[in-house]
């Protein structure tokens, strides 16, 4: 303009051969806490992946990283992915891929209730279709398998009771439900 050279991408994309603008691929189902695999096609010397707040990591950087995994999104919904990659000739090429991810719970119920009088031997039912289920009591791994419910006869007033669920490489934490025994009256006749 004006006999003045401008060199930078304005966002006009085509199918021309040797067109050097990346093109961001994922793992073809995204779920809630599970990990996810991003591509790019685009060769570069560095590249700047930005996942946003709601994964673990939001950002990733360096050489070699045409292809990232581990990426794990902690909140499902509807999410822009960035990838900036440096040209030699007209600056930072951005390409942006929107996901959606999942939802995926993981609810522990207990039954007949958080707080039972003695004697009542509580089962705490997790929300059913993962391959493997372990039971906490605090951190200590009480049980561990494809049951989608623990009991305990024995189980001490003020435990607290989690599940972790694992599918395909998934993990997902539930709520943790505080158990309280009442001790029964004693009647006096």
């Amino acid at each position: 303009y004006d006999g003045v050279t401008f060199t930078d991408f304005i966002n006009i994309y085509n199918s021309a051969p040797g067109l050097n603008l990346p093109s961001i691929t994922a793992s073809a189902t995204i779920n809630q806490g599970c990990p996810v695999t991003f591509h790019t096609t685009i060769a570069a010397s560095d590249y700047q992946w930005n996942f946003g707040s709601e994964a673990t990591p939001p950002y990733v950087f360096g050489p070699n990283l045409a292809t990232t995994g581990n990426v794990v999104f902690n909140t499902a919904g509807t999410f822009t992915v960035y990838l900036t990659v440096p040209t030699s000739c007209c600056g930072d090429v951005v390409d942006s891929l929107v996901i959606t991810v999942n939802a995926q719970e993981l609810i522990l119920t207990p039954d007949p209730a958080a707080s039972v009088c003695e004697g009542v031997t509580p089962i705490f039912i997790a929300t059913a279709g993962f391959s493997t289920y372990i039971f906490l009591n605090g951190s200590n791994a009480v049980q561990s398998g494809t049951s989608s419910t623990y009991t305990n006869p024995n189980l001490a007033s003020g435990s607290n009771i989690s599940v972790a669920a694992v599918e395909q490489g998934c993990t997902l934490v539930s709520n943790v439900v505080n158990f309280l025994i009442y001790q029964n009256p004693t009647v006096a006749l």
